[in-house]
């Protein structure tokens, strides 16, 4: 089964250091983490591409089969996500339908 937790505050509300203290106190309970910087969303297309040169949906599909490999549990940071609304969800690396579940993407 998965969980999503959102942390939602103030810009200045530290916090992704909650999040990076959460990551650090419990990395043992976790196979693999991965963390995306959200706002800047050349950040996130690589992250789905990896460093060769090839699509998105050939991005994704390898990103969902990694996970789906995993025995164990995982989690995914996507740090800033709620900046993508500047860009509109259409702006996330191969559109809303490629966004993790989860992941808060704010419509106008």
């Amino acid at each position: 089964s998965s969980r999503t937790l959102e942390v939602w505050g103030s810009r200045r509300a530290d916090k992704t250091q909650l999040v990076l203290d959460h990551v650090r106190q419990h990395r043992t309970e976790y196979e693999a983490t991965f963390m995306i910087e959200a706002r800047l969303i050349e950040s996130a297309r690589v992250c789905w591409r990896g460093d060769r040169q090839r699509s998105v949906e050939d991005g994704v599909t390898g990103v969902r089969s990694l996970f789906a490999s995993l025995r164990g549990p995982w989690l995914l940071v996507s740090d800033d996500a709620d900046t993508i609304e500047d860009h509109g969800t259409s702006s996330y690396p191969g559109g809303s339908r490629h966004k993790p579940s989860g992941l808060p993407v704010p419509s106008h």
